[in-house]
């Protein structure tokens, strides 16, 4: 407690008590003093408490020794030097660097466990024909592709015009790698065969070379009546198929061209002289 404070507390406590005895006295001998002295006890009393509460409600302050400060500093210290994991930047890679982490018949797991741990930025994504991705590091490129569960193909480039050259053209040859293997499963059903029950050959990929009998473009769309039996003197207009292509081409009527596409049933049409007229449909991805 406070020196002035517990000054106040023993005068006003030893005064309050002397009022006390003195009120009882008066109070004995009825002399009209008893109330008077009363009212000062409670005063006296009064302040000696409030000097107990004022005492309790202090906290002394404890000082702080200079070791003390000086450590505290230290850790402040310590920790603005040690950033936090997530606060580290990663490493920029070189070049020469990924070529030395990276390889084609590598791991997934390899592969992404190194992309995690050094910046990098992905410059380009492809996914039509030649799927991959191109990413940039600090002084280049490279051009990764995989197949879920390997590095497949891996090229380094300076620029990003190299890169997305490099892949252009990757991906015109997976397309005509593609189209070579889907042609070679095509087949030519014979034309009676097919002219019988064109339905039931619905979904076949076939291919015909024939002559062109009408050709038809409008809409973004080519139809052309195609004669696919050819004889001495040339090609049957009896045997016809009803070709319909996504496109335009150069080919007019008499062309000899060759298409490849799916069966995909009877088609009907009604003739100029009002006959109703059903040939084999066929949807045709290429005429050549």
């Amino acid at each position: 407690m406070d020196n002035f404070l517990l000054i106040v507390f023993l005068l006003s406590g030893v005064s309050a008590i002397g009022f006390l005895l003195a009120s009882l006295v008066s109070l004995i001998k009825k002399n009209g003093k008893a109330k008077k002295q009363f009212k000062i006890t409670g005063g006296l009393f009064g302040a000696a408490l409030l000097s107990v509460i004022i005492a309790s409600s202090i906290s002394p302050e404890v000082p702080t020794t200079a070791s003390e400060e000086t450590h505290t500093e230290e850790v402040k210290e310590e920790k603005k030097e040690e950033p936090k994991e997530a606060e580290k930047e990663k490493p920029v890679a070189t070049v020469e660097e990924a070529k030395a982490k990276l390889s084609i018949g590598m791991t997934m797991k390899d592969y992404q466990d190194y992309i995690d741990s050094i910046k990098i930025d992905l410059a380009e994504l492809y996914t039509d024909g030649y799927d991959g991705a191109l990413q940039q590091i600090s002084d280049g490129y490279f051009f990764v592709k995989t197949d879920g569960v390997n590095v497949v193909d891996l090229q380094f480039f300076t620029t990003k015009e190299e890169g997305s050259t490099y892949v252009s053209t990757k991906t015109q040859e997976a397309k005509a790698a593609e189209t070579a293997a889907k042609r070679s499963t095509a087949k030519t059903i014979d034309f009676p065969h097919l002219e019988k029950n064109p339905d039931r050959y619905a979904g076949e990929y076939v291919t015909y070379t024939g002559e062109i009998v009408q050709i038809l473009e409008g809409n973004g769309t080519t139809n052309i009546r195609l004669s696919v039996t050819k004889e001495s003197y040339g090609y049957s207009y009896n045997d016809l198929v009803f070709v319909e292509y996504a496109g335009y081409t150069d080919f007019v009527e008499g062309d000899i061209v060759t298409i490849y596409g799916t069966v995909y049933g009877s088609y009907s049409y009604e003739s100029q002289a009002g006959y109703n007229i059903s040939l084999p449909g066929i949807i045709a991805d290429s005429v050549e």
